[in-house]
Formats: C-alpha cells, structure tokens, sequence
C-alpha cells in the first residue's frame, strides 16, 4: 500500500464502480481521515454514516405504498425530499411513514452523529401504476373569507293539517321516534333544529292545536317558525292565532310568525282571482305586519314573503333594500319542479348540476338585500318535487346525493338555514314515515334524502365555515370544505353524482395530518333502501339510531395533498384532524 506523508491528504469515501451481471451500481468504501504534519504523530479517524435504507425497494405498484426509513447508526436524523431535490440538513426530517399515494422519488440522507459524517443520499422512485385515475382535483384557499355556517340551519317543514299525526302528543301518544331522528342532526349540528309549520291555518288556534310543537320544543329544544293565514284575507283569524302561539309558545322558542304560504301560487290554489300579481298582494302583506305587530307588541318577529317560486323575487329584493317589506325574517320556497304521473320528470334530474347549483344566482340578491338590512334568510320550506314528490326520484338515493349539494350551495351564498318539507303523510319525498297501532308510533322508513341530512350536518354542524376551493374535473363531483375553529377540525365533502366512474379526488389543504374517511352508499341512484352511512343503516331501525357497525379509514396526506378514493354515486366525507 502506498503510504501519504507530509502534508495533510483527506480521503474521506471511495467510491468504486462496479458492473456485473448487466446491472450498474456503486460500492460506498469508509475509509479513515488521516492527518499528519512535520514531525507530528499520526490524527484521528472518521466514518460516513451509511446512507438510509427503505422498508420498501422502488418500482411499480398497483395501490399506494407506506415507506419507512431507517440508519443503522442511532441517533442519526435521516433529512428527505420527495420533489426531485438533493436532500440537506435543511430538508424536512424524516418522523414517520410517507404515504406514496402517486408516482413519486424519494430521495434521503443521514447526518447528526457525532464521529460521523454525513451519509450520501439513497434514491427510490415508486411508480404508482394504479388503474383509478384522478377524477378530479381541488385546491382550498384558507387565507380567503369564508362563511359561517349557523348551527340552526338545518330543520323540518311540516303542514298545520300534519303535524298533530307526526308529532304526537302526551293527550294521545307521544313519537319518540321522531324525537330521536330530530336528536341525530341537532346533535352534529351542535344547535337546535327549526321546526317551520305552516301550510294556512284556517281554523282559529288552540292550547291543543300547538301543543305538540309546545311539548317538543321541551323535550327536544327546537326553535319553532309558525304561520298564520293569509289566503283567507281574514286579518283577525290570522291575529288570534298570532296571540295563542304568543300564549303557550316559550317566547324564546318562537323564532317569527310567518305571513302567508306561496301567495305567488294563489291563482293556481284558486285563492286568489286570475290577474292577482305582486302588486296586490304586497299592500295585504303590509296590513298584515301591521296588524299582527298590533298583537304581539312586535316581541315575535315577523318572517315573510314565503314565494313558492323566483318570479317575484326581484319585487320583493327591492322592497326589502327600501325597507317597504318589513321581514325581521326573509323567507322562501323551493323545488326544482313539480311530479305529474302523465308527465313525469326524468329519473336523473337529481343528478343535474343545474338541479342543485341552476337557482342559487336568482336567490343571491335576495339573500344579500336581507343581509344588507339585518335578517336572516331561510329557505322555509325546501324539497325535490313538489305535490309529494315523484316516486322513484324524490324517495331515491340521488335524493340525498341532490340534498347534500343543495344545502352546501345556498350556505356558499349566506342562506342562514332551510326546512325540508315532510309531513309523514305517504308523500314520497318525506324524510321518514311512521305509523301506529294500539296508540304507538312505529318507524316504517327512513328515506335516502334524511341520511343525506345527516351527512351533512356531520360536517356543517358545530358553526363550521365553509371555505372558498376550487375544483377541476371533467366528471360530476362536487367538493365542499369546511373548517371548524373550536374543534381544530376541517372536513372534506366530496359528492360523486357519476353513475359509473370512481377514482380519486386529489385535495389541497396543508395543516392537517390524518383524515377519517366516512361514505355514504347506495347501490345506484335509483335506489330506495339500503342506504349506508359509514357502513350503518336505518333499515331495520325501531327506535330512530343507525344500526350496525361503523365502518371508517383513515388516510394520510402528502406535502398537504389528500388523495381520496370515491366511488360511483356515493359522497365521501373526511375528517381532518391534527
């Protein structure tokens, strides 16, 4: 061997080329670090740390790869990329698996021991050769103003003629079913549900006529909407009904008394004589205000004008910007059309964007008119169909896919809570039916539409705001994000109105670490039953809960990205947490 003198030689790591059986690779060789000067005595010796190893060798996958990196020293930190960059000491430290998710190059080196220097950097590439493509991607911008999303949005519509044979009461029979239902959403959205009852009441009020809403608001703690007459143009009969809810109504439970009930559609309902437009009923409206703040001493407020349709939502949007509608409460119908059998709209109109998204422009002004002058905006009475619904439609798995999107779509344009329309009455487009025998309430459905509700509320409840994102996709996917500051939460709400194509949706939003994926399932569109929510389902249920086991998966991120697996027809929600 040949011996070095004199001057200091440094030769730290030889590297030896070595090729054989048609593979080329590198040999790393420590050597020590020798120094020697004049007359001196030999130095010390260092070693390079031996570069990182991988838990899984480079090459093609089918699905995506948890990698874990290892030293043989202890105690060295091993610093990483994974965007094609050479790794440092100012890389990110290496602390747990990295999820490959997608075609990716990790590349890594060890350093940080003392006696060692360090290590040359080790490459893998995993190439992600999975056969479920990207369907759509997202970005969220959390810098942005976002909106809050009030923990009483959510609630029922149920009609004066109805509600007795829904609710039951301690007189006759009390459903405690309904009771429980009512809990499920209340109880994610962290608030009360608002219960609107409406429909005109033509009889005068009685203690026995509210006192199934008075007993709920006890047992369950809703905030009630109720509605007086207006198509009988009998201001008296609207105002003793006005001071009965005012008598056994816990006034802090009663939050507006609502005029009218789609005086745009009086014609049509025959209440009102052909010709009948805005201008005539605007000035009763006026009568009416005044007249019931005669009688409650304006301590309720007033809720109105309650259109069936958009076409004299521009009149009302001037009037409430001139402050002529006098509305503590702007309210307002909506469905995206009506079911006749000779007639019938087509079996995937749910599934149209313009089903969910095509009425938020013509609602925008209003909401931003009622905002503008300090009222809320509630959509009072909300559903599919109208004249019960269409069958196979509005009781149909698109239904709560359609739900979902529509309650994240009015939210995004400051829409402050919406009632869905049931009365338990055999229309198909109710949340739920029941029925009884020998003075008890039996469950006999749960519909699609309730656990789309319930899906929702899982994540808008608990004053969530929802975020502006951004959204490329060439398919049917919808997806809300919402952030929650009290819980340090975050949820990503992906809707698949697809019927055939399932891939991954692949969302930008940095800050969290792990996501508990949940899906909500049906067979197809078309279906009635066997509907699962995070692997739970109503059928079969007697009292009102989920029944079967939960069913969840946790997923992590890379670099802030979230790859999400959806399939067909279904909406996924993950749980972002720190």
């Amino acid at each position: 061997m040949e011996r070095f003198t004199g001057s200091t030689f440094l030769l730290a790591l030889v590297t030896v080329a070595l090729t054989g059986c048609g593979a080329n690779y590198s040999k790393t060789v420590a050597s020590s670090v020798t120094t020697s000067g004049s007359g001196s005595g030999s130095g010390t010796t260092a070693a390079a740390l031996a570069a990182p190893t991988f838990s899984i060798a480079g090459g093609s996958f089918t699905s995506a790869q948890d990698v874990s990196l290892s030293s043989s020293v202890s105690g060295a930190v091993i610093y990483y990329t994974i965007d094609g960059t050479t790794p440092t000491t100012a890389s990110p430290v290496y602390t747990a698996t990295v999820h490959v998710a997608q075609t990716m190059t990790i590349e890594a080196m060890a350093a940080g021991v003392t006696g060692y220097t360090q290590s040359l950097v080790a490459t893998q590439t995993y190439t992600i050769s999975s056969a479920t493509p990207v369907i759509a991607t997202t970005v969220v911008n959390q810098s942005l103003p976002s909106v809050t999303i009030p923990t009483s949005f959510l609630g029922y519509s149920h009609s004066w003629d109805a509600v007795a044979h829904i609710l039951g009461d301690s007189t006759t029979t009390t459903n405690y079913i309904y009771r429980q239902l009512t809990s499920n959403l209340s109880t994610l959205m962290g608030g009360p549900l608002v219960v609107r009852v409406g429909g005109e009441p033509t009889a005068q009020a009685t203690q026995e006529t509210v006192r199934p809403m008075t007993e709920l608001v006890a047992a369950s703690g809703v905030k009630l909407l109720l509605s007086v007459n207006l198509e009988a143009s009998d201001l008296a009969l609207a105002q003793q009904q006005a001071e009965t809810y005012m008598a056994y109504v816990p006034s802090a439970s009663l939050t507006g008394i609502e005029i009218g009930n789609e005086p745009d559609n009086y014609v049509t309902a025959g209440y009102r004589p052909t010709g009948y437009a805005y201008t005539d009923f605007f000035p009763q409206y006026q009568q009416w205000v005044n007249g019931l703040s005669a009688v409650t001493n304006a301590t309720a407020p007033i809720a109105g004008p309650v259109f069936s349709s958009i076409q004299w939502i521009p009149n009302a949007t001037t009037d409430v910007t001139n402050a002529t509608m006098q509305a503590a409460i702007v309210t307002q119908h909506h469905y995206i059309g009506c079911y006749y059998a000779d007639a019938p709209l087509a079996t995937n109109i749910l599934l149209q964007p313009s089903s969910s998204s095509g009425v938020l422009p013509y609602f925008q002004p209003f909401v931003t008119a009622a905002h503008a002058k300090g009222a809320p905006f509630r959509v009072a009475e909300l559903n599919s169909i109208c004249i019960g619904g269409q069958p196979g439609v509005s009781n149909s798995f698109s239904s709560a896919l359609w739900g979902i999107d529509m309650m994240f779509g009015f939210a995004s344009i400051g829409v402050d809570g919406v009632n869905w329309h049931t009365d338990s009455d055999g229309g198909v487009y109710d949340l739920y039916h029941f029925f009884t025998f020998k003075n008890q309430y039996y469950l006999e459905n749960v519909n699609p539409l309730f656990y789309g509700l319930q899906f929702f509320a899982g994540a808008a409840g608990n004053g969530a705001q929802l975020m502006q994102a951004t959204t490329s996709t060439s398919s049917n996917i919808k997806v809300w994000v919402t952030k929650n500051s009290n819980t340090g939460h975050a949820h990503l709400m992906i809707i698949n109105k697809e019927i055939s194509t399932a891939g991954n949706v692949q969302v930008t939003m940095p800050g969290y670490t792990t996501g508990v994926l949940t899906t909500l399932n049906g067979a197809n569109y078309l279906a009635t039953s066997g509907i699962t929510i995070g692997g739970q389902t109503y059928d079969g249920s007697t009292d009102g809960t989920l029944q079967g086991t939960p069913v969840s998966q946790t997923i992590t991120p890379v670099n802030g990205v979230w790859t999400v697996p959806v399939q067909a027809m279904s909406a996924v929600s993950v749980d972002l947490q720190n």
